[in-house]
């Protein structure tokens, strides 16, 4: 059975500004394409718990933090970042 994989507003944003400042611009959206489908499948399988039902996954230069609500077949994509600049700094130092 497969997952619903909804993507936060704040993610969409984050994606949007790893998008712009990329100079693979296709890759990435291969990448996103890509995390998408992997999460679709089977969320819990793939990436690394961090804690609770919240996950890490990274594809050569995009990485995401999701949430997965097992009992609804939901996954909520909650952050991206850009590998190669590291995740930031939630508290913006």
């Amino acid at each position: 059975m497969n997952y619903l994989v909804l993507w936060t507003a704040n993610a969409e944003n984050d994606l949007a500004d790893v998008w712009i400042h990329s100079a693979n611009r296709d890759r990435l959206a291969e990448l996103s394409n890509q995390l998408d489908e992997i999460l679709s499948l089977n969320a819990e399988t793939h990436g690394t718990l961090e804690f609770d039902t919240v996950y890490t996954i990274e594809l050569e230069i995009l990485a995401v933090e999701y949430e997965v609500i097992a009992e609804d077949r939901h996954v909520n994509v909650l952050a991206v970042w850009d590998t190669v600049k590291g995740r930031p700094d939630p508290k913006g130092n």
